[in-house]
């Protein structure tokens, strides 16, 4: 379960994550009820990322990328404990603090999660579980690159 602050506004959401113990992670966070419903998918592969929804809900919750400084997971670590994940995104700072950790495992989790952007509550996350899995590269699936653009030589004849 995962609440959404947003201007004074709070929306009850869900929240999935796939997540393994290297950093991989898919996270799907549905905002409202069905007939207002909007939903943000986040990829974390590697050095790779890939965030979409609509864009004021990504506006509302920036969650934080490798160009962030952040990696692995951020809205779901296992293993250790880590430190609160900081960055800045639009000229606001925002972190994601963990608490309350419970045993998966060999591993552990954070049974709650808050995002804050400028020191204001905008995301907060309770697991209520976590089950081990195995996973392969296509569940965290990124989006291809773009292609880069080439530019064409000038062309002979031209004014003078």
């Amino acid at each position: 379960m995962a609440t959404l602050h947003n201007s004074g506004i709070d929306e009850a959401a869900t929240i999935s994550v796939v997540a393994d113990v290297i950093g991989r992670c898919k996270v799907t966070i549905i905002v409202g009820p069905t007939i207002l419903r909007r939903q943000l998918t986040a990829t974390f592969n590697g050095n790779r990322s890939s965030i979409s929804g609509p864009p004021d809900l990504i506006a509302v919750m920036p969650l934080p990328t490798r160009a962030d400084g952040v990696a692995g997971c951020p809205l779901l670590p296992f293993g250790t404990r880590p430190a609160p994940a900081n960055w800045t995104r639009g000229g606001k700072a925002a972190s994601i603090q963990y608490t309350d950790f419970q045993a998966a495992g060999a591993n552990a989790y954070p049974a709650s999660v808050t995002e804050t952007v400028d020191g204001q509550p905008r995301l907060e996350i309770k697991y209520t579980s976590a089950q081990g899995q195995a996973f392969t590269d296509a569940d965290f699936a990124l989006p291809p690159l773009p292609k880069p653009k080439l530019k064409s030589a000038p062309q002979p004849g031209g004014a003078q």
